[in-house]
């Protein structure tokens, strides 16, 4: 199958680089096509060139007018999305979006998949996962306690734990805690060995307390790349997992510290966490099976001959 992929492709550790290498592992023949790089008109001949046409965007990339450049698609149009929308602010961008108007929009979202059809967006629940090449456990001495990585300063409005949170630990545990990144992002390798010396992995999820579904690609990533991390209790999870992930309840500071300080010196204990929900996270949650899925659902649709 011959896709036609719109994203950003400057970094090796781009979402969209991991999503199309997936596919080309899984046998499909990719064009790149440099979002902030090319215009409508050739991102619409490239398109109709192939079988598919693929798009993760970055806010303001596009060159052009979007509503016009599916319109004038003639393949299968999908769209694949990580982040979380409804009930903050970019809630208000969606409808002026043409990202969300493909024929198919794959996002992590599975509680609200009926508020997307509500709005005229042909959504499908599709989780995130870890890039295959980047799932692999690697043994290392522990020169970190406590570490969080993630956006701190800044945070969604509508999600105050995250600051709080990473507040407390900092006061808790002193310089035992770290907040990564400390300037320039750890990626790729360097995160697996982040990972891999770290004995307690800190995690945060928006809406954990209210959304049974939605969990970002940190779980995965650390998981997948061999971290110990200690998480919100997402029922999805909760069950992806079977009772292997250690969660703890989003307010519980007392119930967190109690988890953090036992996982901090009970060394076996949490390493058999960390190597079984890694075993299960490279069996069940790259993006290659999310991939898998996500063509399974457009053949099966018949659009595709």
């Amino acid at each position: 199958m011959r896709i036609a992929y719109l994203g950003n492709f400057k970094y090796p550790w781009c979402s969209e680089e991991h999503f199309c290498k997936t596919l080309e592992q899984l046998g499909c023949q990719i064009t790149r096509l440099q979002e902030d790089e090319v215009s409508i008109d050739q991102i619409v001949n490239t398109a109709n060139q192939n079988d598919l046409f693929g798009w993760t965007r970055t806010y303001g990339m596009l060159k052009g007018n979007g509503f016009e450049m599916l319109k004038r698609i003639t393949v299968p149009t999908f769209s694949v999305h990580l982040d979380y929308y409804f009930d903050i602010s970019r809630e208000r961008q969606m409808s002026a979006d043409p990202f969300w108007f493909t024929d198919y929009v794959f996002q992590p979202d599975g509680d609200n998949v009926e508020r997307f059809k509500e709005l005229g967006m042909n959504a499908y629940w599709s989780p995130p996962a870890v890039f295959k090449d980047g799932a692999y456990l690697l043994d290392l001495p522990k020169t970190h306690d406590i570490v969080f990585v993630g956006s701190s300063a800044g945070y969604h409005a509508e999600w105050p734990w995250r600051n709080q949170l990473i507040n407390w630990l900092s006061t808790t545990y002193g310089s035992r805690f770290e907040l990564y990144p400390q300037g320039e992002a750890i990626r790729e390798e360097k995160l697996n060995e982040l990972y891999a010396s770290t004995k307690v992995v800190i995690g945060d999820s928006i809406m954990a307390d209210r959304n049974a579904t939605y969990t970002t690609d940190r779980i995965f990533e650390t998981t997948g790349r061999g971290g110990f991390i200690v998480y919100p209790a997402i029922p999805w999870l909760v069950g992806v997992f079977d009772g292997k992930l250690i969660t703890y309840k989003v307010g519980d500071f007392d119930g967190l510290r109690a988890t953090i300080d036992y996982y901090l010196t009970h060394d076996d204990d949490r390493e058999l966490s960390r190597k079984l929900c890694h075993e299960i996270t490279k069996a069940n949650h790259t993006y290659h099976q999310r991939f898998e899925k996500i063509l399974e659902i457009i053949k099966n649709s018949k659009v595709l001959v």
